[in-house]
């Protein structure tokens, strides 16, 4: 990861609501080695996971992953209370927002950020 990334990842993992979800690539502490971090055991001799309450302190999610982004996406989902909502790339920014289709509506948010990976985020570390 790119040291960049590792500062999301970081700041993702410091989130009240960050939990490790099955599917979620992460980066071992030591570095080098990555595996796909599931509820389950070794499913065969190349693959393998680790069990969500197993995974080391320290780990980091690797966030340019399609499955850990869909995996964050879910924890999006699960802060802000609804079973979906918008990911729009807006050209110079990505925001995440909720429309219940009411104007003015208590539970229409928008989170904004340069990057989808850190539109997402500022969801997770928004109050």
């Amino acid at each position: 990861m790119t040291p960049t990334e590792t500062e999301i990842a970081k700041r993702f993992v410091a989130c009240p609501s960050w939990r490790w979800v099955a599917g979620t690539l992460l980066s071992l502490p030591r570095g080098s080695m990555m595996n796909k971090a599931t509820t389950g055991r070794v499913t065969n001799a190349g693959e393998w996971g680790l069990p969500a309450r197993g995974i080391p302190v320290g780990s980091l999610p690797i966030v340019t992953d399609r499955a850990t982004q869909g995996a964050i996406f879910g924890l999006v989902l699960d802060k802000l209370g609804v079973r979906f909502c918008g990911l729009d790339d807006r050209g110079t920014f990505w925001e995440v927002r909720t429309l219940t289709g009411l104007p003015k509506h208590p539970r229409n948010v928008s989170y904004e950020g340069p990057t989808m990976v850190e539109a997402l985020l500022a969801v997770l570390e928004a109050p």
